[in-house]
């Protein structure tokens, strides 16, 4: 991950506080229509501009961790986990809409830990959601908390994309009959680890 150089110097001086923006693109269940959605670990709702655009960021003033990052060149997908404390915005977006294979982005925001000006905004990682399981647990006072720990894939999970109308199974059945793809409807339906490590 590039820091700009006032954010990183912000860090050097312990003057800078991060904070963390996850930016997805989910679909909603009944009619598949985009919904862009974003939240962070800050304690209000604000927007934010990145790359042009202004975008909304719901405050969940609680946990949006990432594993310690990793970067590599090449065309290696990477997996990215993120653990989020599910407050009721955070729940709703990932309960509420279809996040498989969504578009994400997760952005490191520096602020200025006197003043509350924001710094720098950094991204630290863009790809898509592979994975997005729920997990439910008791607290010894007995309230429940709910955590989520997102997986994203790098950006070079695009490349293992196929053109859908040369891969298709009315495109091969005129090629000669060809039955290869017959399943291909189903095909993102059943986690395949290719180039990927099972866990």
């Amino acid at each position: 991950m590039i820091i700009s150089a006032v954010g990183r110097d912000a860090l050097a001086q312990r003057r800078g506080l991060a904070r963390w923006l996850l930016w997805l693109e989910v679909r909603t269940y009944d009619t598949g229509e985009i919904q862009p959605a974003g939240i962070w670990n800050g304690e209000h709702d604000q927007s934010f501009e990145i790359e042009g655009e202004t975008r909304d960021y719901r405050g969940i003033a609680g946990l949006l961790k990432p594993e310690p990052l990793t970067y590599e060149a090449g065309t290696n997908i990477r997996l990215q986990r993120i653990r989020i404390a599910l407050s009721p915005d955070a729940e709703s977006l990932l309960r509420n809409y279809d996040s498989r294979l969504a578009p994400a982005e997760l952005h490191l925001a520096i602020f200025d830990r006197e003043t509350h000006e924001l710094i720098s905004i950094d991204q630290a990682i863009e790809g898509f959601v592979d994975s997005a399981p729920i997990k439910e647990g008791a607290l010894e006072n007995g309230m429940s908390v709910a955590v989520c720990d997102l997986t994203l894939a790098t950006s070079a999970r695009a490349g293992t994309r196929t053109l859908g109308t040369k891969k298709s199974d009315a495109a091969l059945r005129k090629r000669g009959g060809d039955r290869g793809y017959r399943y291909s409807v189903i095909s993102g339906q059943i986690p395949v680890w290719w180039g990927e490590d099972r866990k």
